[in-house]
């Protein structure tokens, strides 16, 4: 299974994208499995992701995660987005599946909070955009067709609704952040 990440010129354009989707909760035993999806995409000078998730009332430890290994040159180190059900977000970065301390981009990462009501009922998320420049040196995102490890997460660490769901599947008893727990992401054409 893979995930293209389109190249776009529009932000008129997510719409077109295609949703990965947080399904697989392999250490659920209550029937608490919120449904959440994300997009990844890049514009000549962003990448910009979209995480949402279907919870009326979220914890305050709930939130959504997104883990790419976007450079060739460094196959150690991540980019690791979060969002949260206030509307806010963070970048960091991650060596070997290990978060790491400091905020990345330190200037620059965009958040437009998301929320509301629709068919499939009450969610909340973000919309982040994330200047490419700002991410430093490295071979950013491999050319057409290229692939790179990623990986979207909806978690929460707190009890009573404690939970920890992937797109791609994950071990969420050893280190589910690892480059070899990652999906394929492919590098995809312009939309």
């Amino acid at each position: 299974m893979t995930y293209h990440v389109k190249r776009i010129t529009d932000e008129l354009q997510l719409e077109a994208l295609p949703v990965a989707k947080i399904t697989r909760y392999p250490l659920e035993e209550r029937d608490y499995k919120p449904y959440a999806q994300g997009i990844a995409c890049v514009t000549e000078d962003k990448l910009i992701l979209r995480m949402w998730a279907f919870e009326v009332a979220p914890s305050p430890a709930s939130h959504l995660r997104c883990v790419l290994y976007l450079f060739r040159d460094v196959p150690e180190r991540a980019l690791c987005v979060d969002v949260f059900p206030t509307g806010l977000a963070q970048a960091r970065w991650m060596i070997n599946g290990e978060l790491q301390e400091g905020a990345v981009p330190p200037a620059g990462l965009a958040v437009q909070e998301l929320g509301g009501e629709d068919l499939q009922g009450v969610y909340w998320g973000a919309l982040v955009r994330i200047p490419l420049d700002a991410l430093g040196e490295g071979t950013l995102l491999p050319a057409p067709g290229g692939e790179f490890p990623g990986n979207f997460y909806k978690l929460c660490d707190e009890d009573p609704l404690r939970h920890s769901g992937s797109c791609f599947p994950a071990d969420f008893k050893g280190n589910p952040y690892a480059a070899d727990q990652m999906g394929v992401f492919v590098a995809g054409e312009s939309l």
